[in-house]
């Protein structure tokens, strides 16, 4: 029983339950005859047109290689069963597994990792939310697919748990252990007894839900956000922003009582909204006296309708719409929406058009387009296509940066591509995740690997350093990147320069780098790890590149007087001397900027006042 008043009888509470239900279908009865659009689930057309975005229908052009068209052919492969998730049977299941065996045994470990990474995806934000179904064609699939389970066990020990303890366990629970092995945190503390509990059905689906309730507000803070991106680290960093809220702290979560979190949390609300149970929704909220009650606040989510549509839940939508008394309206209308693209959800949108009179500006509707490919929701895509044109080379950048595969193939097969600059655009994108297969789908299309955007003044190689992706700075060097050009008159040396104080991220976040870096560790392990795992590599790439140290920017800095005069970063600055094989007296010390300061004479001062 729900009720938060000890002294209401149980025939009372039975009455209102009774009334508040009558009331509900009156009122239900009453939209469905004034607006009849509402009450009913908008269909999708399984034969789609050559201009609609179709993941059944998609072609990828011969131009590319063979590991090129497999990448493609195995994101297309999954937004194929996402697509038809609810309705696939176990046999479609397994026939998509065998499709996928056949693309991994000849694969290398990189593709069979963005293959498992695509189905975690899938799992954790799948739609609509049905967890037995999800964890049936997950287990269906990965029967007929092996090289995927063993994909999963491959890097599950690498993250340093032991392969015999998760022998037995199912496919979706090993894809469980994948995630929370992520976080070393959890990984450390991973023993039979953790994994039976963790890997249960109970803390998946309170896992999933948490998962889904935070992933729409991580875009909203730039410094969550920030460290997902820059780290490529997502799980990790959603499973310390998860913990933290339950613990209703801001400090750093304590990952030790992950388990127990979640084992005396019921997620009862959480699981109705979810599982869009109308019944226990209207018992919960009978008993609550004020309407405008959220239990959401926890997770930062200010409207239970949010939650709802989030969910993708149409029957606990259509109850709170009518019967929970909120200022929703006077939110912004575009916000709703695409909480409801996440949700998937076609009945919810049109209810939040038909009931609130919501109405799309160009702009919204371009951000309503770019929810649409970040969540992979070709259906709701093609949907606002119909309400009028967009400038679809504007969202080439977003495709790439959620590997949204199918609108890429869709773009580039519909030969929007008159110029190559939205081509550039996103690959200068690409640095967002360490995607070396898609680094090279830009090669293949003979996109100038120096190609350097006017707007911005950047080049592939250097959105690399700025992501501190050390793999893909390699492979762009690799492939003839130009470790001389300077855009903008910097060079990479002084990129590096900026990664050293985190100059960049304070650009566009006003914090410093070490805010950014996993809880876990202390300041000077991060400030340690920090160089010998990100700034160390990369200066040896450039290094080898043959990227001169002696580069002047504006004022007439070189790097060392970053370091020397601005930074103060000793490490660095002896490794570059080390590396480099020269001393304090070298001439590319004696380089003076545009006010004549010679790093040399400042570090001869220095040392006699025994600060170097």
């Amino acid at each position: 029983m729900y009720c938060y008043n000890g002294n209401v009888s149980i025939v009372c509470y039975r009455n209102i339950k009774e009334l508040v239900m009558k009331i509900y279908v009156l009122s239900v009865g009453l939209i469905g005859i004034f607006f009849p659009a509402l009450m009913s689930m908008q269909s999708v057309e399984n034969t789609m047109c050559y201009d609609q975005i179709s993941v059944n229908t998609v072609q990828i052009p011969d131009f590319f290689s063979s590991q090129s068209k497999d990448f493609f052919q195995v994101h297309v492969l999954f937004a194929q069963l996402e697509e038809f998730w609810a309705e696939i049977s176990d046999l479609e299941c397994k026939r998509n597994g065998q499709q996928l065996q056949n693309i991994l045994s000849t694969a290398c470990l990189d593709l069979r990792h963005e293959a498992l990474s695509v189905l975690v995806n899938l799992f954790l934000y799948h739609r609509p939310f049905n967890l037995s179904k999800a964890i049936d064609n997950i287990n269906a699939l990965c029967v007929a697919s092996p090289f995927l389970v063993e994909t999963m066990e491959y890097y599950v020990e690498k993250k340093g748990v032991i392969k015999e303890l998760c022998g037995d366990l199912y496919p979706h629970q090993k894809l469980i252990l994948y995630v929370l092995a992520h976080n070393e945190s959890l990984a450390h503390l991973m023993n039979r007894d953790f994994i039976k509990i963790a890997t249960s059905y109970e803390i998946i689906e309170k896992l999933l839900i948490a998962f889904n309730l935070v992933k729409m507000n991580t875009r909203y803070d730039p410094l969550y956000f920030h460290r997902i991106i820059k780290y490529d680290n997502e799980y990790a960093v959603m499973l310390e922003i998860i913990v933290s809220l339950m613990q209703n702290q801001t400090k750093m979560p304590n990952l030790q009582y992950f388990l127990p979190l979640f084992m005396a949390d019921s997620f009862e609300v959480e699981k109705i909204f979810f599982n869009d149970d109308l019944d226990a929704c209207i018992n919960y909220f009978s008993c609550i006296s004020s309407e405008d009650y959220n239990p959401f606040v926890r997770w930062h989510l200010m409207h239970k309708e949010f939650v709802a549509a989030l969910a993708g839940a149409p029957k606990v939508f259509k109850y709170l719409l009518l019967t929970q008394s909120t200022d929703v309206v006077n939110s912004d209308n575009n916000e709703l929406v695409r909480y409801a693209i996440c949700g998937n959800n076609h009945e919810i949108i049109h209810l939040c058009e038909q009931y609130y009179s919501y109405t799309y500006s160009d702009e919204q509707r371009a951000a309503l387009f770019m929810e649409s490919i970040r969540w992979h929701r070709a259906a709701l895509m093609n949907y606002l296509k119909e309400q009028g044109s967009l400038d679809y080379g504007n969202f080439l950048c977003d495709a790439v940066f959620f590997r949204n595969i199918p609108y890429f193939l869709w773009y580039i097969s519909m030969s929007l591509v008159d110029n190559n600059q939205n081509i550039e655009r996103a690959f200068c994108n690409v640095d967002a995740h360490d995607n070396l297969l898609f680094a090279q789908v830009f090669l293949e299309m003979n996109i100038d690997v120096n190609c350097s955007l006017a707007e911005c003044k950047t080049t592939p190689l250097f959105e690399a350093i700025q992501s501190e992706n050390v793999s893909l700075v390699n492979f762009l060097l690799t492939h003839g990147a130009s470790a001389f050009v300077m855009p903008n008159n910097i060079g990479v040396w002084h990129e590096i320069a900026k990664l050293i104080n985190g100059q960049n991220m304070t650009d566009k976040m006003g914090m410093g780098r070490i805010a950014i870096l996993p809880f876990s560790e202390t300041i000077a392990e991060k400030i340690s790890n920090y160089h010998d795992q990100v700034i160390y590599p990369l200066c040896e790439l450039l290094d080898r590149a043959g990227a001169p140290l002696g580069m002047q920017d504006p004022q007439g800095n070189t790097i060392f007087h970053y370091l020397v005069l601005i930074f103060g970063d000793e490490n660095l600055l002896n490794f570059l001397l080390r590396l480099k094989n020269i001393s304090y007296d070298d001439a590319l010390l004696k380089i003076p900027n545009n006010e004549g300061v010679m790093v040399s004479d400042v570090l001869k001062r220095a040392r006699r006042l025994g600060y170097f």
